[in-house]
C-alpha cells in the first residue's frame, strides 16, 4: 500500500461509511446526532434521553416542512444548541445539500463555538466519504461556509451583519441574555430584530422555514409573541406537569406522572436542586427551568396585593398581633409507595383583627414515613402548638396519615396520637377556591414574613396560578383561609343578630 500523503484524510472502513450512510437512508436526525456527537465535541460524552428524540422530531417536520415556524422551550444545559444548531443543518445537508441557513443567538461568539462544531462534523472523515455531495467549497470559515452544490451556512447575532444574506432556514438559539428578564427594551429590540429585519431574508417564500429554541425568561420574550403569532410549540418543562401546552408539546412529550423529570439521565433530582440554587429567586425557576414566566400582574393573585410585617405601611411597621385564632394546613399529596417522593407541604396560619398572617411553613420533597415524621417534628416549631385546628385534606396519603395520626403512631421510639384533626374535602377546584379569597389579597389583609427563606417561593407559586407547574402551596394557603374566614364570618353574622 502506497504511503499516505502528508495532510490526506485518513482512511474510513467501508463498513463504518456504509453505517453513516444507512443512518441518512432511514433519515433519522437522533440516529445521526448519536453517531456525529464524538465528532461535533471530542471532549463531551453524549447522554441520550427521549427528550432529545423529541427535539429531534420536531425539526425532522420542519425539514420535511411540515412545520414552517417552530418554537423550542426547554431549560439550560439539555443540549439543544448542539442538536438544533450543530446536527440539524448538518442532516438536513445530506437530504437537501443546496440548503441555506442563517443561524443566530444572543452572542456571537456561540454561534461561531456551534459552527465550529458542524464544520467538525462536515470535516470528519466519516461524514465526508459517506456523504460525497456534501463536500465543503474551498477554505471554509467559521462564520460562513458552503459545500461544493450551493448549500451556506452563515452566523450572526441578534441586531448583527446579515443584511445582504438569506436563508431557506432561520435558527435564532435563545435570543435573550437572562439577565435581560426585567428589560423589557432589551426584549423588545431582539423582538424587533426578529419581527422585522431577519422576516424579510428568505429565499422563498413559500418554503421558508424560522425556528426559535431558547429558555423562557420573562412574559413577553421573543417566545411569547412567536407562539401568538402562530408558530407550532414544543415545551418541555423540566418537571411535567398535566398542562396542556400545545398538540404537538402533548404527543412528543413521554412523561404521564406530575413532577416527573425532563432528563433524569443528566439532570437527576440532585443536579435540579443544584440548578434551582444557581437560578437564585422563583421567578427565574418558574421561566428558565419549568417554561413558565410569572406575571406581575394579571394572574388570580398579584404580587404587588401581598404585604410582610416587618414593612412601613402608612409610616408605621406593621407588626403581627399579640393574640390569633391558628389554624394548621397541610396537604399530603403523595399517591404512591412509601420509595415514592412527592411535595407535601404544611403552613401555619393566624387571623386577628380582619387580617391573616402566614407564619410559617414545611415544605419538602418526602416519601410517606418521612412526611409523617415531619408532621410530627412541626407540632414543636414556635407557635404551632398554639393552632388546635389540623386541617388536612382527606385524599391520596391525607386519608392513611389522618387514620394512623389519630389512632397513634410510633416516632422515634415514642407513642404519638395526635388530636384536633379536621379532615377537608373541599368541594370547588383549587382554582374557585384561590377567586374566592382574591379579595382579602387586593385589600391587602394578607401578609406574610418579610424575609423567611420560603417566602419568594410561596409568593410566585400563588400567584403563577393556574399556569405554574405546581399549586401544593395553593392547595394549603386556600385551605387555611376557608376556615379562618368562615369562623370569624360566622362570628361577625352572631355578634349582629345579639346586638340586634
Amino acid at each position: 500500500m502506497p504511503p499516505r500523503k502528508r495532510g490526506a484524510t485518513a482512511p474510513v472502513p467501508p463498513l463504518v461509511s456504509a453505517l453513516a450512510a444507512e443512518i441518512e437512508r432511514r433519515r433519522g436526525l437522533h440516529g445521526f446526532v448519536r453517531a456525529f456527537w464524538r465528532f461535533a465535541d471530542p471532549a463531551s460524552t453524549f447522554v441520550d434521553g427521549w427528550a432529545i428524540g423529541a427535539i429531534c422530531e420536531a425539526l425532522e417536520a420542519v425539514s420535511k416542512r411540515e412545520i414552517k415556524r417552530l418554537v423550542v422551550n426547554i431549560p439550560p444545559g439539555m443540549s439543544k444548541s448542539s442538536i438544533v444548531s450543530v446536527h440539524w443543518p448538518a442532516w438536513h445537508w445530506i437530504r437537501d445539500p443546496k440548503h441555506k441557513w442563517i443561524v443566530a443567538s444572543n452572542d456571537y461568539t456561540l454561534v461561531l463555538r456551534d459552527a465550529e462544531k458542524m464544520l467538525r462534523v462536515l470535516q470528519s472523515a466519516v461524514y465526508q466519504q459517506a456523504f460525497p455531495k456534501c463536500t465543503l467549497g474551498e477554505t471554509p470559515a467559521v462564520g460562513l461556509f458552503t459545500n461544493q452544490q450551493g448549500g451556506l451556512r452563515f452566523s450572526t447575532s441578534i441586531g448583527g451583519r446579515g443584511v445582504g444574506w438569506h436563508a431557506d432556514t432561520q435558527i435564532v438559539d435563545d435570543p435573550h441574555k437572562p439577565k435581560d428578564s426585567r428589560n423589557q427594551a432589551a426584549l423588545d429590540k431582539a423582538i424587533d430584530w426578529w419581527q422585522n429585519t431577519m422576516s424579510t431574508r428568505r429565499t422563498n417564500a413559500e418554503t421558508f422555514a424560522r425556528v426559535v429554541v431558547m429558555q423562557r425568561i420573562a412574559e413577553k420574550d421573543l417566545s411569547a409573541v412567536c407562539r401568538d403569532d402562530g408558530y407550532d410549540l414544543l415545551c418541555l418543562p423540566m418537571h411535567w406537569t398535566p398542562k396542556h401546552w400545545s398538540d404537538l408539546s402533548s404527543r412528543l412529550d413521554r412523561r404521564t406522572q406530575p413532577d416527573e423529570l425532563l432528563f433524569p439521565e443528566r439532570f437527576p433530582e440532585s443536579a435540579v436542586e443544584d440548578l434551582v440554587k444557581s437560578l437564585g429567586t422563583p421567578m427565574n425557576v418558574s421561566a428558565q427551568l419549568e417554561q413558565d414566566p410569572i406575571p406581575d400582574k394579571g394572574g388570580i393573585i398579584e404580587r404587588g396585593w401581598i404585604r410582610a410585617w416587618g414593612d412601613v405601611l402608612n409610616g408605621a411597621h406593621v407588626r403581627l398581633p399579640r393574640q390569633m385564632q391558628c389554624v394548621q394546613s397541610w396537604d399530603f399529596n403523595a399517591k404512591g409507595s412509601d420509595d415514592s417522593h412527592s411535595r407535601v407541604v404544611g403552613e401555619l396560619w393566624g387571623y386577628a383583627a380582619d387580617c391573616y398572617y402566614l407564619l410559617d411553613e414545611v415544605r419538602g420533597l418526602w416519601n410517606y414515613p418521612t412526611a409523617k415524621r415531619q408532621f410530627i417534628l412541626a407540632q414543636s416549631r414556635p407557635g404551632w402548638a398554639e393552632a388546635p385546628v389540623k386541617l388536612i385534606e382527606e385524599k391520596a396519603n391525607g386519608i392513611a396519615i389522618i387514620d394512623e395520626l389519630e389512632a397513634g403512631t410510633v416516632i422515634d421510639g415514642q407513642h404519638v396520637a395526635v388530636r384536633g384533626i379536621v379532615r377537608v374535602n373541599p368541594k370547588d377546584d383549587k382554582t374557585t377556591r384561590l377567586i374566592a379569597h382574591s379579595d382579602v389579597f387586593e385589600a391587602g389583609l394578607v401578609f406574610v414574613p418579610l424575609d423567611a427563606p420560603w417566602v419568594e417561593g410561596w409568593k410566585a407559586e400563588l400567584c403563577a396560578h393556574p399556569r405554574g407547574a405546581h399549586d401544593d402551596r395553593v392547595d394549603v394557603t386556600t385551605q387555611a383561609l376557608d376556615r379562618l374566614r368562615a369562623r370569624h364570618t360566622r362570628y361577625a353574622q352572631t355578634l349582629k343578630r345579639i346586638q340586634k
